[in-house]
Protein backbone atom coordinates (compact mmCIF):
# COMPACT_ATOMS: atom_id res chain seq x y z
CA UNK A 1 0.00 0.00 0.00
CA UNK A 2 1.44 3.36 -0.96
CA UNK A 3 1.10 6.49 1.15
CA UNK A 4 0.34 8.56 -1.95
CA UNK A 5 -2.65 6.39 -2.88
CA UNK A 6 -3.93 6.57 0.69
CA UNK A 7 -3.41 10.28 0.97
CA UNK A 8 -5.00 11.01 -2.39
CA UNK A 9 -7.97 8.81 -1.61
CA UNK A 10 -8.54 10.47 1.74
CA UNK A 11 -7.86 13.94 0.36
CA UNK A 12 -10.43 13.33 -2.36
CA UNK A 13 -12.95 12.18 0.24
CA UNK A 14 -12.25 15.25 2.35
CA UNK A 15 -12.75 17.41 -0.72
CA UNK A 16 -16.16 15.91 -1.31
CA UNK A 17 -17.21 16.53 2.28
CA UNK A 18 -15.40 19.77 3.14
CA UNK A 19 -15.49 21.64 -0.15
CA UNK A 20 -17.52 20.05 -2.92
CA UNK A 21 -16.81 22.86 -5.41
CA UNK A 22 -13.06 22.16 -5.60
CA UNK A 23 -11.34 19.81 -8.05
CA UNK A 24 -9.45 16.71 -6.99
CA UNK A 25 -6.22 17.32 -5.17
CA UNK A 26 -2.74 16.98 -6.59
CA UNK A 27 -0.32 14.64 -4.81
CA UNK A 28 0.09 15.78 -1.17
CA UNK A 29 3.47 17.17 -0.09
CA UNK A 30 5.06 16.24 3.24
CA UNK A 31 4.88 19.30 5.52
CA UNK A 32 6.25 17.93 8.80
CA UNK A 33 6.80 14.69 10.72
CA UNK A 34 6.96 13.88 14.39
CA UNK A 35 6.45 10.80 16.52
CA UNK A 36 4.21 8.46 14.52
CA UNK A 37 2.47 11.22 12.55
CA UNK A 38 3.06 12.88 9.19
CA UNK A 39 1.51 16.18 8.17
CA UNK A 40 0.82 16.80 4.48
CA UNK A 41 -0.11 19.88 2.47
CA UNK A 42 -2.52 19.18 -0.36
CA UNK A 43 -3.24 21.49 -3.27
CA UNK A 44 -5.79 21.33 -6.06
CA UNK A 45 -4.75 20.16 -9.51
CA UNK A 46 -4.41 23.88 -10.34
CA UNK A 47 -1.97 24.45 -7.48
CA UNK A 48 -4.31 26.31 -5.11
CA UNK A 49 -4.40 25.47 -1.40
CA UNK A 50 -6.77 22.62 -0.68
CA UNK A 51 -6.21 21.26 2.82
CA UNK A 52 -3.65 19.97 5.29
CA UNK A 53 -3.83 16.57 6.91
CA UNK A 54 -2.16 14.81 9.80
CA UNK A 55 -1.88 11.06 9.22
CA UNK A 56 -0.87 8.13 11.35
CA UNK A 57 -0.44 4.68 9.85
CA UNK A 58 -0.75 1.68 12.14
CA UNK A 59 0.94 -1.73 11.95
CA UNK A 60 -2.04 -3.23 10.12
CA UNK A 61 -1.85 -0.50 7.42
CA UNK A 62 -4.90 1.31 8.76
CA UNK A 63 -4.52 5.09 8.61
CA UNK A 64 -6.16 7.71 10.82
CA UNK A 65 -6.38 11.16 9.23
CA UNK A 66 -7.20 14.61 10.61
CA UNK A 67 -8.04 17.20 7.92
CA UNK A 68 -8.00 20.98 8.16
CA UNK A 69 -8.75 23.60 5.55
CA UNK A 70 -9.22 27.33 6.03
CA UNK A 71 -12.44 27.00 8.03
CA UNK A 72 -13.24 23.37 8.82
CA UNK A 73 -11.72 20.19 10.15
CA UNK A 74 -12.63 16.52 9.87
CA UNK A 75 -11.53 13.08 10.94
CA UNK A 76 -11.23 10.08 8.61
CA UNK A 77 -9.98 6.53 8.51
CA UNK A 78 -8.54 4.31 5.75
CA UNK A 79 -8.88 0.56 6.21
CA UNK A 80 -7.87 -1.36 3.10
CA UNK A 81 -9.59 -4.57 4.23
CA UNK A 82 -12.96 -2.85 4.47
CA UNK A 83 -15.09 -3.23 1.39
CA UNK A 84 -17.81 -0.66 1.90
CA UNK A 85 -20.49 0.55 -0.45
CA UNK A 86 -19.36 3.82 -2.03
CA UNK A 87 -21.04 6.88 -0.55
CA UNK A 88 -22.99 4.81 1.97
CA UNK A 89 -23.35 5.98 5.55
CA UNK A 90 -22.60 3.63 8.44
CA UNK A 91 -23.69 4.35 12.03
CA UNK A 92 -20.71 4.21 14.40
CA UNK A 93 -19.63 5.53 17.79
CA UNK A 94 -16.30 7.12 18.70
CA UNK A 95 -14.91 7.06 22.22
CA UNK A 96 -11.84 8.78 23.63
CA UNK A 97 -10.08 7.11 26.58
CA UNK A 98 -13.21 5.21 27.58
CA UNK A 99 -15.26 8.41 27.88
CA UNK A 100 -18.82 8.85 26.66
CA UNK A 101 -19.80 7.33 23.34
CA UNK A 102 -20.11 9.88 20.54
CA UNK A 103 -22.73 8.86 18.01
CA UNK A 104 -21.80 9.66 14.43
CA UNK A 105 -21.87 8.32 10.89
CA UNK A 106 -18.95 7.05 8.81
CA UNK A 107 -19.35 8.06 5.15
CA UNK A 108 -17.62 5.78 2.65
CA UNK A 109 -15.69 7.24 -0.29
CA UNK A 110 -15.50 6.00 -3.88
CA UNK A 111 -12.58 3.65 -3.13
CA UNK A 112 -14.81 1.78 -0.65
CA UNK A 113 -11.84 1.64 1.73
CA UNK A 114 -11.97 4.95 3.56
CA UNK A 115 -14.51 6.86 5.59
CA UNK A 116 -14.95 10.36 6.86
CA UNK A 117 -16.80 10.80 10.14
CA UNK A 118 -19.81 13.12 9.95
CA UNK A 119 -18.93 14.91 13.16
CA UNK A 120 -18.64 18.49 14.39
CA UNK A 121 -15.00 18.01 15.30
CA UNK A 122 -14.76 21.38 17.06
CA UNK A 123 -16.97 19.97 19.84
CA UNK A 124 -14.60 17.03 20.36
CA UNK A 125 -11.16 18.44 19.52
CA UNK A 126 -10.05 18.64 23.16
CA UNK A 127 -10.97 14.99 23.79
CA UNK A 128 -9.23 13.98 20.56
CA UNK A 129 -6.00 15.84 21.32
CA UNK A 130 -5.82 14.81 24.99
CA UNK A 131 -6.76 11.14 24.58
CA UNK A 132 -4.31 8.26 24.46
CA UNK A 133 -6.76 5.91 22.73
CA UNK A 134 -9.65 6.43 20.32
CA UNK A 135 -12.07 3.52 20.03
CA UNK A 136 -14.24 3.13 16.95
CA UNK A 137 -17.36 1.08 17.69
CA UNK A 138 -18.92 -0.45 14.57
CA UNK A 139 -21.58 -3.07 14.00
CA UNK A 140 -18.76 -5.62 13.64
CA UNK A 141 -16.96 -4.73 16.89
CA UNK A 142 -14.56 -2.20 18.37
CA UNK A 143 -11.22 -0.98 17.01
CA UNK A 144 -8.67 0.90 19.16
CA UNK A 145 -6.29 3.54 17.80
CA UNK A 146 -3.27 4.86 19.69
CA UNK A 147 -3.34 8.67 19.57
CA UNK A 148 0.16 9.31 20.93
CA UNK A 149 1.40 12.50 19.31
CA UNK A 150 -2.03 13.51 17.99
CA UNK A 151 -2.03 16.87 19.77
CA UNK A 152 1.17 18.04 18.07
CA UNK A 153 0.13 16.62 14.69
CA UNK A 154 -3.30 18.27 14.79
CA UNK A 155 -1.77 21.59 15.80
CA UNK A 156 0.71 21.29 12.92
CA UNK A 157 -2.08 20.53 10.42
CA UNK A 158 -4.04 23.55 11.67
CA UNK A 159 -0.95 25.79 11.37
CA UNK A 160 -0.32 24.39 7.88
CA UNK A 161 -3.90 25.28 6.90
CA UNK A 162 -3.71 28.80 8.33
CA UNK A 163 -0.31 29.46 6.75
CA UNK A 164 -1.38 28.24 3.31
CA UNK A 165 -4.98 29.41 3.10
CA UNK A 166 -5.60 32.20 0.57
CA UNK A 167 -5.87 35.72 1.98
CA UNK A 168 -9.38 36.44 3.24
CA UNK A 169 -10.42 32.78 3.42
CA UNK A 170 -10.16 32.75 7.22
CA UNK A 171 -12.58 35.66 7.62
CA UNK A 172 -16.22 34.94 8.41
Amino acid sequence: MKINRLSQSLAALALIILSPAKGYAAEPVLWETFENWKVYLSTTAGGDFDLCMATRTYHNEEMLVFYADAKTSALGLFIEDWKLDARDRYPVHLQFDGGPLIETVAIADETKESVLFDLNLNQHIQALTEAAIMTLHTGAGALDYDLTGAEEAIKSAAICAVNNAPPGSLEE
